[in-house]
């Protein structure tokens, strides 16, 4: 009787909760919209965010409403703003940390964040500063936050400009108008190209009209990156997709017949302005489906790349494993054996979470699953977290879950804070676009930096269990038994995936060997790794020495990660890097003081 009543409930609550729900614009259906820009088909939600990043350096929003702050989906922000609403102009999205530029352009110094509606009287003053600065020598502080400034608003004004060059018009209505005036204009001009003159006032005047839409679509399709227009014959075919302003040029052939999508944005921009909530979602629902059918070979990666940055799994998986090692922690505290089982199992499902979501980013990609910098962060972590599994099965020594939690943490972190930077799915360099060689070279070599990372945080974990208490010589034998077949095993990837690297190169710029820095860093590695073995079977190292060399390791392997993407040259332009050097640099001295402490602090005796 209960089940049943409770049964009876549930469902008069949700039916009559549907009934008196608020009607919303659907922007999850917007959010699925296909967009092509920078030669990379994706979701409009995943443009959306890549925007804001690039802009606001954070991809979630969050806008004041009815007094209270509230998130906004980064869909509809930038719906509003290719529709120039005037709550988009006034969010704070524009940050600026530099004190200086705040006081020269009169800002409020009690905050670093502004929107377009305060900077727009600047505009002009901004763009010339830049223009005026120096390309011969390096730029200050200042002038690099001034260059930064600009560049972040002029793409607010190309994506303000994405449907129209105008504020104070309805895309619906400039269309409505241009279709109107586009024939008789084209009839204009072949009358005037064969009698050289036209009589009338007002057809001279249209004529002028009409040249001057020609010239402003003309520039507009120049300027304009977001192409929304699938050609009508083939929409499949990623190469005839246009933006706004090659579509309208192209009603100036006489038998040209207008592109859906188009007419379907001119519509939805209609409902929008007028508030009519109900046709606004059906016209979405609509172009949704007709995506659907022209688009077979796309839609469903572009329907789980939509789901996959809306969930963002990985920021999940870094969350987890922040709590995997809290229980662990709490685990070695308290000798709770339900906290291990606790640690055990989220790290399972957590690892899991993690492998499915690099399976889901090689469907969306069609790609291994190293592309970038972002994705190397991804793999090394999972790479490192899969190794700590399996010694874990190997040696149940109750250290793989309390490794396994720290490097997917930081590698998550990593990959978190690069994601900030670029779009994370973006095409690489026509050279690099091989699967056969990034399915080889590149994840040999991940597979190395993974594998070199675990043996340094081994070894970390030797020198903090012989500082907190001292280890028995089994233990650190366990411990120095691990680092070894990790090294072997990053030698090994090393190795090959740096002789495959070479092979590359010959096919690809047409010399195995160059010295590129990148190779050189991949050099660095197997040698390294290979003092390391040869260290200990000459019987110059035993347990303490190859464990410090091995925390050593971690420096080389950053640098050859890293370190050499911040030099900026080189044929290795996938991951260049402008920032992070004094992360680099404080990660290598920590390692260093690690060492040291490690030598002077521990007095096992070297076994060889």
């Amino acid at each position: 009787m209960i089940k049943r009543f409770i049964f009876i409930f549930i469902f008069v609550y949700f039916s009559f909760s549907s009934l008196f729900a608020t009607q919303e614009y659907h922007y999850d259906v917007l959010g699925r919209i296909p967009v092509l820009y920078n030669g990379r088909l994706q979701p409009f939600e995943s443009f959306a965010r890549q925007m804001l990043i690039s802009i606001r350096e954070k991809s979630t929003i969050k806008r004041v409403v009815d007094g209270k702050s509230v998130s906004i989906p980064a869909s509809m922000w930038l719906w509003e703003v290719l529709t120039h609403t005037k709550y988009s102009m006034a969010d704070p999205i524009f940050l600026i940390h530099d004190r200086d530029i705040r006081h020269e352009f009169k800002l409020k110094d009690t905050q670093k964040s502004f929107s377009y509606t305060e900077l727009e009287p600047h505009i002009l003053n901004i763009q010339s500063k830049v223009l005026s600065f120096s390309t011969e020598k390096s730029l200050s502080v200042y002038e690099q936050n001034m260059k930064q400034l600009a560049g972040k608003l002029t793409l607010y004004i190309s994506l303000m400009h994405s449907f129209i060059p105008y504020h104070d018009i309805l895309f619906y209505d400039y269309v409505t108008a241009y279709h109107k005036r586009v024939k008789h204009g084209l009839s204009l001009f072949n009358r005037y190209n064969e009698s050289g003159f036209l009589s009338k006032e007002k057809d001279q005047l249209h004529l002028i009209e009409f040249n001057q839409d020609f010239k402003r679509h003309r520039q507009f399709s120049d300027i304009s990156q977001l192409s929304m227009y699938p050609s009508q014959s083939n929409p499949e075919d990623l190469e005839t997709w246009t933006n706004t302003g090659s579509e309208l040029l192209k009603h100036l052939d006489f038998n040209y017949e207008s592109n859906s999508v188009l007419l379907y944005f001119a519509s939805l921009t209609l409902y929008f302005d007028q508030h009519n909530i109900t046709s606004f979602n059906e016209t979405l629902d609509s172009l949704l489906a007709y995506y659907d059918a022209s688009l077979p070979n796309f839609f469903n990666v572009l329907t789980l790349e939509y789901y996959f940055t809306v969930m963002n799994p990985f920021y999940i998986c870094m969350v987890l494993y922040v709590f995997i090692l809290c229980a662990v922690l709490l685990f070695y505290l308290f000798d709770y054996a339900f906290l291990y089982l606790i640690a055990k199992y989220c790290c399972l499902f957590t690892f899991g979470l993690h492998t499915l979501s690099l399976i889901a980013r090689m469907i969306i990609l069609d790609r291994p699953p190293v592309i970038n910098l972002y994705s190397s962060a991804v793999f090394v972590g999972w790479v490192s977290i899969a190794l700590c599994l399996l010694q874990e099965r190997i040696f149940k020594n109750k250290l793989g879950y309390f490794m396994s939690s720290i490097l997917g943490f930081l590698t998550l972190i990593i990959a978190h804070h690069l994601a900030l930077q670029s779009d994370t799915m973006a095409q690489m360099q026509a050279v690099l676009d091989s699967n056969f060689w990034l399915s080889t070279h590149v994840i040999t070599i991940t597979l190395g930096y993974g594998g070199t990372f675990l043996a340094g945080m081994i070894a970390t974990c030797y020198v903090a269990i012989n500082i907190l208490r001292k280890a028995s010589h089994q233990q650190n034998l366990q411990l120095y038994k691990m680092v070894y077949a990790i090294i072997c095993f990053s030698l090994f990837f090393s190795f090959i995936g740096t002789v495959l690297g070479g092979i590359w190169a010959d096919q690809s710029w047409g010399r195995f060997w160059g010295w590129d820095p990148k190779e050189n860093g991949a050099l660095l590695i197997v040698i390294f790794n290979a003092i390391i073995l040869h260290a200990r079977l000459a019987g110059f190292s035993g347990i303490r020495g190859v464990m410090l060399m091995a925390i050593f390791g971690n420096i080389v392997t950053a640098f050859s990660w890293f370190g050499v993407n911040m030099l900026g040259v080189g044929l290795h332009s996938y991951g260049f890097m402008n920032e992070a050097f004094q992360w680099l640099m404080l990660y290598n001295v920590i390692q260093v003081i690690i060492v040291v402490i490690g030598y002077n602090f521990i007095l096992s005796k070297p076994v060889k």
